[in-house]
């Protein structure tokens, strides 16, 4: 599926960035330079081992938040009573030229079709930033969303960010509440990618549980996830991703309540070679520990607002 990249290969990944107001989403950049990323000759951690991290970082954020953006639409939805067919959003989040069609406009009549369309592109200048989306994003629900036993599917429909294109289809099954009353949801990510170029492709499969703690304040909220993802990167090495210790994701302020991982460990394995990364403890920093051979390096997994060209000269996919 992905094809390898020439060694002398010049690309530039653009910048992936979504923001939404209240449940947030994604805004990451892919890598970064390799010319930022130096460290010392007798390091273990190489420059590849950081830029690689960062992508895997950016991946699991984009992946998260990709569902806050159905949350906010859905929650939204489901506050008006899906009381219209052919809504036009004019939300918190800038795109007010989109347009979500709704098949059943009511809060009994299930399963329901909800399309979120943004057309050709819809622009929304964010922080200096140009962010366009395109295609649109198909959801059914069987139920609401805190029912016990509801499903979700999302599916994308040649839906891009600034040019990136992003397909695959995301279940989501609300398990109903464990033994301390939090709702866990299972999320399972089928055929997953994230395409920059011909030669540019990030794919992921992923099985997780989120376990959801609710507050009045929706800002509030946190959820604990767990479970693991495969795929392959953009450089064609395969990888895998365990999570040891539950990640912890809340809404930070400094990232525009963006939902963001502040906690956990994530065990990484690409190629055959393992490394680890730790989230910290719970500030929204956007730092984590890199950790290969016993060597640990802090390194930037949240780098907003910004467009970061990346040289890809000497390198190849295994």
């Amino acid at each position: 599926m992905l094809k390898i990249i020439n060694q002398n290969f010049i690309e530039m990944k653009k910048f992936l960035f979504t923001s939404t107001a209240v449940l947030g989403l994604f805004a990451m950049f892919f890598a970064t330079s390799c010319d930022n990323l130096a460290v010392n000759d007798d390091s273990k951690i190489t420059a590849l081992d950081v830029e690689l991290t960062e992508d895997d970082a950016m991946a699991e954020d984009l992946f998260n938040s990709l569902d806050g953006i159905v949350d906010q639409e859905l929650n939204a939805l489901d506050a008006a009573g899906y009381e219209s067919s052919d809504l036009k959003s004019t939300d918190e989040d800038g795109f007010d030229c989109k347009v979500i069609t709704v098949d059943k406009p009511d809060t009994s009549s299930f399963p329901k079709t909800i399309t979120i369309d943004y057309g050709e592109g819809c622009s929304v200048i964010i922080n200096g930033d140009t962010i366009t989306r395109s295609g649109s994003i198909v959801i059914t629900i069987t139920d609401r969303w805190f029912v016990v036993g509801s499903v979700r599917t999302v599916t994308y429909n040649t839906f891009t960010v600034n040019g990136v294109t992003i397909t695959g289809s995301v279940t989501t099954t609300n398990l109903g509440p464990n033994e301390d009353g939090n709702i866990v949801f299972e999320v399972v990510v089928d055929d997953g990618s994230l395409t920059f170029s011909d030669t540019l492709i990030y794919t992921r499969t992923s099985h997780r549980y989120r376990e959801w703690i609710r507050t009045n304040n929706p800002l509030m909220d946190t959820v604990f996830v767990t479970g693991d993802c495969q795929g392959k990167n953009a450089d064609g090495m395969q990888y895998q991703h365990q999570i040891q210790n539950k990640l912890t994701m809340v809404r930070c302020f400094n990232y525009n309540y963006q939902w963001t991982i502040v906690e956990g460990e994530i065990t990484m394995e690409r190629n055959g070679n393992m490394s680890k990364l730790n989230f910290g403890t719970g500030g929204c920093d956007g730092e984590a520990l890199l950790t290969v051979d016993g060597e640990t390096r802090e390194i930037q997994v949240r780098n907003r607002y910004t467009k970061k060209r990346q040289v890809r000269s000497g390198r190849g996919g295994n």
